[in-house]
């Protein structure tokens, strides 16, 4: 497979796994304002409108100042939204001005006949759904022909809960998206189910190990990882190979059914000039929008294209995880259009690679305990380094004597148990000072087996203690017979509340906001 690996290499390790889902774009486009010094603040907001909290962030500095909902700036006129929000009229937008785009019909009949009479000149597939709306489609199904229109209309009626039906032109195999930024196209890619391609050397056997390398560094609440089983063999013999067979270069074996499109391939550099900068006017059709993603279709064998849709709600993994050709960091190119002068201004190159706890608001924010959270500024001096060290200890004080350490270094890091006397240190903060706690664990008779090294991977901002039991006399309205495990509440947020949400909480988290507010 030909990808990136200086883009992984990047992002690695900085994703915390309570934002690998719908979280993901949140936090990248926060982390990548982050880790340009720029101060970051996440709240809860509730819709009273979709009935449910969404977390938004605002990023900003001494220049400029600018929230986010997922990757869509909150100053976009509500006007504008409620264009791209809805396909059709987007579509009639971009009639008017000769932009080809995907061809569609909101029928009020659920009569077969009569639907393959008015849809003279539409391509195959088509999607046919049961609407209240053309934005909101309640049942939705792709059919190749006339002749399962009828099919699918006569033995799926009872899910048709209305007469309206929306028909449109869905040609799944050539569905492409395009993120445009002020004016340039800085990402684009095609979904296709997952593959792997020969390069004429390694076994298939050997590419699905690639392979599955590749999907492990993938941020994902989905496990996608390829088990060499029965069906994979059976896949294999379908094609006339085995796991022991040698592909061509470019040769293909899909892995995963037709319709199930997954993963990403990158088209960016593909994409002819003309049709970016058609994609480029159709983002400036629309009035006061200046960045989204062109959901589009594209046979490249005759270069023509139909935009399907305009989406500013956008899941960019498929950007920065292609599982073939190059990523592409859109949270750059938002950053850089809205703050301009941190462009290419990161703190350093040398710096550890810090990342930010997403817990808090997974857990607390968005279940509205808290109100707001806001990110300690991204830690940067001259001479930081990151260090791992490992000891063992019978001693029953350990915690304190770590702990004061933390406290009087102001030191970001965590310490983990690893068994019941083998512990481990992640440090990261000014060489002087990891250095010194260093030799204080070497200069006490209870650390023994001391081993130093680098830290090559992300550290979390703040300082967290994991797996030890607390002392009773430290334990929090809990009885004694609780076993409670010390998950020690980390400095990486800054919390904001009020009297209310403090009211509804349980009495241990009144407790655990008094020491996160005691600290600050």
């Amino acid at each position: 497979m030909n990808n990136n690996p200086n883009c992984f290499s990047e992002l690695e390790d900085i994703v915390p796994k309570t934002a690998y889902g719908e979280a993901f774009t949140i936090y990248m486009v926060a982390y990548e304002a982050w880790r340009r010094g720029l101060n970051v603040s996440l709240e809860n907001v509730y819709s009273s409108t979709e009935y449910r909290n969404h977390i938004h962030y605002r990023v900003f500095d001494n220049e400029n100042d600018e929230s986010f909902t997922w990757e869509r700036p909150l100053s976009m006129p509500k006007s504008t939204l409620r264009i791209i929000s809805s396909k059709s009229k987007t579509r009639r937008i971009l009639t008017k001005e000769d932009v080809p785009t995907v061809k569609s019909k909101v029928l009020n009949t659920t009569d077969p006949d009569l639907i393959t009479s008015r849809l003279e000149g539409f391509l195959f597939p088509l999607r046919i759904s049961s609407i209240d709306s053309p934005e909101h489609n309640e049942v939705n199904y792709i059919v190749s022909d006339f002749q399962e229109i009828k099919t699918i209309i006569k033995e799926k009626k009872e899910e048709f809960k209305s007469n309206k039906m929306l028909i449109e032109e869905s040609l799944s195999h050539e569905h492409c998206h395009a993120y445009i930024v002020n004016g340039e196209v800085v990402g684009a890619y095609r979904n296709v189910p997952l593959y792997i391609k020969g390069d004429g050397k390694k076994s298939v056997n050997e590419l699905l190990k690639e392979i599955n390398e590749l999907l492990n560094k993938i941020p994902s609440d989905r496990q996608f990882t390829i088990r060499i089983n029965k069906e994979i063999e059976e896949i294999l013999n379908q094609q006339n190979h085995s796991l022991n067979s040698v592909l061509k270069k470019g040769e293909i074996i899909f892995l995963d059914k037709e319709d199930e499109k997954n993963f990403s391939v990158d088209i960016t550099d593909n994409l002819p000039s003309n049709l970016k900068n058609d994609l480029i006017k159709v983002i400036s059709l629309i009035p006061n929008l200046s960045q989204g993603e062109v959901e589009f279709i594209y046979d490249e064998e005759y270069d023509k294209y139909k935009i399907y849709a305009i989406n500013t709600q956008v899941n960019l993994k498929k950007y920065l995880y292609p599982i073939e050709g190059s990523a592409r960091f859109i949270p750059k190119a938002i950053i850089d259009y809205y703050f301009p002068e941190t462009q290419e201004k990161y703190l350093s190159d040398d710096t550890p690679k810090f990342y930010f706890d997403y817990e808090i608001i997974e857990d607390e924010i968005q279940n509205a305990r808290l109100s707001k959270a806001v990110i300690p500024q991204y830690p940067y001096e001259p001479n930081l380094v990151a260090k791992l060290i490992t000891f063992t200890s019978s001693y029953d004080g350990i915690k304190e004597i770590i702990k004061s350490n933390f406290f009087k270094l102001n030191i970001n890091g965590e310490f983990n148990v690893i068994n019941e006397n083998q512990f481990e240190l992640i440090l990261a903060g000014n060489y002087q000072d990891v250095a010194y706690f260093h030799d204080f664990l070497k200069s006490q008779p209870y650390f023994e087996n001391i081993e130093f090294k680098d830290h090559h991977f992300g550290v979390r901002v703040g300082y967290s203690f994991n797996g030890l039991p607390i002392p009773k006399s430290n334990v929090l309205n809990t009885t004694e017979n609780q076993n409670i495990e010390d998950q020690e509440i980390t400095s990486s947020l800054k919390t904001n509340y009020n009297n209310n949400n403090l009211r509804k909480t349980p009495k241990t988290i009144k407790n655990i906001i008094e020491k996160i507010k005691n600290k600050f």
